[in-house]
């Protein structure tokens, strides 16, 4: 089994202790510090995750057939249920998937396509670009605490003439609804500009 030094999680780990090695850690970051130990755990491979009748492994999320898929290979640490508690996040070149920390074990959140990631406000944006005609198509997501969906919206755009621009003459999909390029623009806007810098991927090795 390949050997992995999550630096990452090494430096959460440091911070998650008080400045003061005399000073009594509070319960928060005692959690803390045992969630990320946990993951750090789960992503050396030194323990599986329980998932209904099956068992998950690092091995199994991630991809390693050869150098252009281990390249997909990443993880973060990123809050999606808004405890302040940072869930795990792993994609590959096959899925993308979240883990959270329940119940004193780590248990799968959210399971999602590679064309999907998270943004800044919680939520997951699915962006894929396609052919015959050129297109792109979206889907923007929310989740509860517990990562079930609650909200989910499609819409598109396609390149009809092929000329590489999307513009006036381009057609325009907004919850199975044709619309206009301003009106398409005007309900996408507020979508397509969260962020997601706040998600750092970091390869694995």
């Amino acid at each position: 089994m390949k050997k992995i030094v999550v630096i990452f999680i090494s430096v959460l780990l440091m911070s998650a202790c008080a400045t003061n090695a005399k000073d009594e850690l509070s319960s928060q970051e005692l959690i803390l510090n045992h969630i990320l130990t946990s993951y750090n755990k789960f992503l050396k491979g030194n323990i599986s995750i329980k998932q209904e009748n099956e068992m998950i492994h690092i091995q199994d999320v991630f991809i390693f057939d050869n150098e252009d898929q281990q390249a997909y290979n990443q993880y973060a640490l990123f809050d999606m249920n808004g405890d302040a508690l940072p869930e795990l996040h792993v994609r590959s070149v096959n899925s993308y998937d979240i883990f959270t920390y329940q119940e004193e074990e780590i248990k799968l959140w959210h399971t999602d396509v590679p064309y999907s990631r998270p943004l800044n406000n919680r939520s997951i944006l699915y962006e894929r670009i396609g052919g015959a005609p050129a297109h792109i198509d979206y889907k923007y997501k929310l989740f509860d605490f517990y990562g079930n969906h609650i909200f989910e919206i499609s819409f598109s755009k396609y390149d009809s003439s092929n000329r590489g621009i999307y513009d006036e003459n381009s057609l325009y999909i907004f919850d199975e609804v044709e619309l206009a390029k301003e009106k398409w623009d005007s309900l996408t806007e507020k979508i397509l500009s969260i962020d997601d810098d706040l998600i750092q991927w970091i390869p694995y090795k």
